[in-house]
Order: C-alpha cells, then sequence, then structure tokens
C-alpha cells in the first residue's frame, strides 16, 4: 500500500533553515557589519556635500537677492535726488532754508529761537541767586524742593499727600532768617573778619 500525501506536499514545507538568506540572524558576522557600516559612511559622505552646497547656494542667492533690492531702493531714492536737484525752484528754496538767501529787493527777517520774557526772568532769577550769600543758597537748595519734572498730562495720585503732615509754618529753626547768619565770621589763624558772602 501506498501513502497518501498530497502531491504537492513537498512545496508547503516550512523553511527552518535561515542560514542561506541574505541577511540572516545567524549571518551578522563582524566583517559583514563592519562593510555595511562602510557602505552606510560612504554613502553618507557622497551625499551630504551636494547636499550642504545645495542649501549654501540657496542661502546665498537669498542674500544676494537682499542685496540687490537694497541697492535698487538707494538707486531710486539718488534718482530722486537727482530729479530734485535739476529743479529750480528746489533749489532756490534750499539756499533760502540752509543759507538764509534772498532774492533782490526782499525784505529778509529772522526769527529769534528764544523769548526775550523767558530770558529776562531767567537772567533775573540769576541775579537774585547771585545776590545771596553761600549759607543761604544752600540753605534754600535743602530746604525748598525743586519742581519735580513730570511730562505734560501726568499728575500725582491723589491720595500721595493724605500719608504727609502738613509743612510748619515760619522759617526753619537756623534757616537763612536767623540773626547773623550774613554778618561777618572770624576765622581763627587767619587774623582778619571775611564777609559771609
Amino acid at each position: 500500500m501506498g501513502t497518501t500525501a498530497h502531491p504537492e506536499a513537498h512545496r508547503l514545507t516550512t523553511r527552518t533553515d535561515l542560514s542561506e538568506t541574505v541577511l540572516g540572524p545567524r549571518n551578522y558576522t563582524p566583517r559583514r557589519i563592519g562593510l555595511l557600516a562602510a557602505i552606510a559612511i560612504v554613502l553618507l559622505v557622497t551625499v551630504s556635500f551636494p547636499l550642504r552646497n545645495h542649501y549654501q547656494f540657496l542661502s546665498d542667492q537669498k542674500a544676494v537677492a537682499q542685496e540687490r533690492a537694497a541697492l535698487e531702493k538707494t538707486i531710486a531714492e539718488l534718482e530722486a535726488q537727482e530729479r530734485q536737484l535739476a529743479d529750480p525752484a528746489y533749489i532756490e528754496q534750499q539756499a533760502r532754508i540752509r543759507f538764509g538767501a534772498v532774492k533782490p529787493g526782499e525784505t529778509p527777517y529772522r526769527v529769534s529761537q528764544v523769548d526775550p520774557v523767558e530770558k529776562a526772568a531767567a537772567e533775573q532769577a540769576a541775579a537774585e541767586l547771585a545776590a545771596q550769600s553761600w549759607q543761604t543758597r544752600v540753605w534754600n537748595s535743602i530746604a525748598e524742593p525743586r519742581d519735580p519734572v513730570m511730562p505734560e498730562g501726568s499728575s500725582l495720585p491723589d491720595d500721595l499727600g493724605a500719608e504727609l503732615p502738613p509743612p510748619a509754618e515760619g522759617p526753619a529753626p537756623g534757616g537763612p532768617e536767623v540773626p547773623g547768619a550774613d554778618s561777618e565770621v572770624d576765622v581763627p589763624g587767619v587774623g582778619a573778619s571775611q564777609p559771609g558772602g
């Protein structure tokens, strides 16, 4: 008697021997791994330099395009300035503004930048300050706070003054109103009295 096996049974057998495959687990020898690593490194080096050069070229191209745009803008501005300088009315305007040139028969007027009222007030305040003795000037600089410089439209908070006591009336002790503050002072060792101012 014979066996009753399927005629295609020899094709359906499983393959258990993986040593014959190209990258089978038993064929990962150090030699083969080294060869694959060398091939990978050669491929990376071969591809990296052209890619780096390509991206460097794109970066340079963008920089040159920006520089060209800036130069074209500068050329346009210079051409506009050249057209202005060719205009006689513009030249006359600039001569009047920069050099104060006037046409024959015109009367030139110069407007002063300094207000005469403010100038006189500043000179009077400087003269009053110079007339005071140095002790009085020092005391005033300590006793009288200067006005704070505040931007236009700003103000101090309303509750800021509530915490401070009201100022005392009358002169401060030892102030310039003390008799003898402007009198002569004898300095020992000098031999003569000197004025206080």
